[in-house]
């Protein structure tokens, strides 16, 4: 429970005089200010102030996120244990109500409106506090305007964060009760600095100025879109792209709500040429010119059949391709060595020697793949470590250089989701899968060929014997693992894998849970593996573990993953593809589910095998 610091602290002395010298209405600034002048009370025993001071620091700590009406305020800092730096919602009560008073005592603009706003998001009612926090917010952007306090530092780029404090206004006094001058007096300022920004000729201060303009309805949208129009003409003189964009969709933004298609149209045609432009830019490189054709077609989409360059979207779509064949040769390789010998030594001894039950078992059983659960822990892990690269988009690209997956940027504000880690895992998953293979697999494979005499019939009693292996289908399994066992995984491949979607609903059957669809023709298909996952996910979570049907998803099926099943279905994997890590990995999940049903029976199989000569 906080100490209340009462309004009796306050006015027993002159609490804006750390203030007094400085012309800044910058919160950062003035948080230093107030920050130093704590230390000297503290160091001269001024109880009072060191307490009035050190609230004044808090509050002018906050994380400001203007955008957000619900909590604008975050802490400065939350640690690893849950602990964080103070939240406008700490203040509710007995302090809240001092704040309000004291804010309309205040006179430095930026200070007063602080300390209002947090008594008005305490208190609701507080509707003079509501006021000030409006016209502090107000007061504190026009004199910077008109020269007379700073935002910061004098650069003129810093006049945009007096943006921020007119989306905060204007949030607030978007709600029911505000007094109408004071708000007509933020919009009047919001105007004046989209002026600015499109007078000076600075992004920054326009585009979000023009932005909140159209989002609040301040001004006539006809005048927001001219100015965007004659920003973007001049950016392309000036062979500056990325503004040209911007300003470009602004302008388009301005005609949807003025509901004009063909202007808005006619801009997003020059918003998608701005990409092409770019690309021509960097014909250098082959990846980023293809980057940006990528962004320019799917600007073009957005663009109505009848207002699009006839020909032109197709025209890009050819480019594309032409320039994806150039990416080959940007790819380059990332190489990572770490001495296995240890592990490798420690496999090899565990299997030599043992019985072929014994070591068939144990390879089935070698060690547990990771899940979701595992794989989250290591993106939060990296986003800890790396977190500025947490924040780019990223593609990725096959041999050929066609991008097949999106890693969208992650939101800093937002618990990393199960999404989050699909789109992430397959760097991740590759060094498991290399780590599983070359440590633990291959070794165990080693050893079980050499010292045993393996051969398709004995496979054939395990598929028969496994329930995993629907009835008529054994020899095929019994090939297919034969030749996983003997290092032939084209095909093993080739045979297992289009086995695996068919085992998985033969397993479902026996649970009772249908696995059929009825057609628009009145006629029933069995599912396919993408639905298998999708809508029976529960079932075979249970059955498998969630970790092997997170593999099983990842390897065969995500284009995020491996995509094995649909690369193999459709020709595209090369030859030396299928000793990858990967698919030697998916055929050891396949050995490893069509054994699971055997475990709990093992010394019944194993008799059999040992009846039939394998030793």
């Amino acid at each position: 429970m906080r100490n209340i610091v009462a309004s009796s602290d306050f006015k027993s002395f002159d609490y804006e005089a750390p203030l007094s010298r400085s012309k800044n209405v910058g919160y950062y600034h003035i948080r230093n200010l107030y920050q130093n002048a704590k230390i000297e009370a503290e160091a001269n025993g001024n109880d009072v102030q060191a307490r009035v001071y050190g609230l004044l620091c808090s509050i002018c700590s906050f994380h400001f996120k203007p955008g957000d009406g619900g909590e604008p305020y975050g802490p400065m800092m939350t640690f690893d244990d849950g602990r964080r730096t103070l939240v406008p919602s700490d203040f509710r009560g007995d302090q809240a109500i001092v704040l309000g008073e004291i804010a309309l005592m205040t006179k430095n603009p930026a200070l007063r409106a602080r300390l209002a706003d947090i008594a008005w998001l305490c208190r609701r009612s507080d509707a003079a506090a509501k006021a000030a926090a409006i016209s502090g917010l107000n007061e504190s952007v026009a004199l910077v305007l008109d020269g007379e306090a700073l935002f910061e530092k004098e650069e003129r780029h810093h006049i945009s964060t007096g943006i921020n404090y007119l989306q905060r206004a204007l949030s607030i006094g978007r709600t029911r009760g505000t007094d109408v001058g004071i708000y007509n007096e933020t919009k009047i300022i919001l105007q004046r600095m989209r002026n600015l920004g499109f007078d000076t000729k600075v992004h920054a201060i326009f585009v979000r100025a023009a932005k909140l303009d159209l989002e609040y309805g301040i001004s006539d949208v006809s005048i927001v879109a001219r100015q965007a129009t004659e920003f973007a003409e001049q950016d392309e003189k000036r062979g500056d792209q990325d503004g040209a964009r911007r300003n470009w969709l602004l302008a388009a933004d301005a005609y949807e709500l003025a509901r004009n298609v063909a202007e808005r149209s006619a801009c997003l045609v020059n918003a998608a040429e701005c990409h092409v432009r770019e690309a021509i830019a960097m014909a250098g490189s082959a990846m980023n010119a293809t980057g940006s054709i990528i962004r320019a077609i799917e600007q073009y989409r957005e663009v109505p059949k009848i207002h699009r360059p006839q020909g032109r979207l197709e025209e890009l779509q050819a480019d594309l391709v032409k320039r994806q064949r150039d990416l080959h040769d940007e790819m380059g390789v990332y190489e990572y060595y770490e001495d296995i010998t240890e592990q490798f030594n420690a496999i090899v001894e565990a299997y030599s020697g043992k019985p072929i039950a014994d070591c068939l078992v144990g390879l089935a059983c070698i060690f547990d793949p990771a899940g979701m659960d595992e794989y989250k822990n290591q993106v939060r892990e990296n986003v800890r470590e790396f977190s500025f690269m947490a924040l780019i988009d990223k593609t990725v690209h096959d041999e050929e250089g066609k991008i097949i997956s999106h890693i969208p940027a992650l939101d800093p504000g937002k618990e990393i989701s199960d999404d989050d880690v699909r789109v992430r895992c397959g760097q991740m998953m590759s060094f498991e899968h290399v780590t599983g293979v070359k440590c633990a697999i291959n070794p165990a494979l080693h050893v079980i060929m050499s010292e045993h005499n393996l051969d398709d019939n004995l496979f054939h009693i395990l598929s028969q014997a496994s329930d995993f292996v629907p009835r008529g289908h054994e020899g095929a399994f019994a090939l297919g693992l034969s030749r996983f066992f003997a290092g032939s995984i084209l095909e093993a491949c080739c045979i297992l894998v289009p086995q695996l979607e068919n085992s998985l609903r033969h397993v479902l059957k026996q649970t009772g849970i249908d696995v059929t669809k009825i057609t628009n023709s009145l006629t029933q298909e069995d599912v396919m593996l993408s639905v298998l996952l999708e809508r029976f996910r529960e079932p075979l979570d249970k059955i498998f573990g969630s970790a092997v049907m997170f593999q099983i998803e990842m390897i065969f099926h995500s284009r995020h993953g491996f995509n094995v099943r649909n690369s193999l279905s459709h020709g595209t994997t090369r030859d030396r593809e299928f000793w990858s890590a990967s698919h030697i990995f998916g055929c050891w999940i396949i050995y490893r589910m069509m054994m699971a049903p055997l475990v709990h029976q093992w010394d019944k199989v194993a008799s059999v095998i040992a009846k039939e000569g394998y030793s």
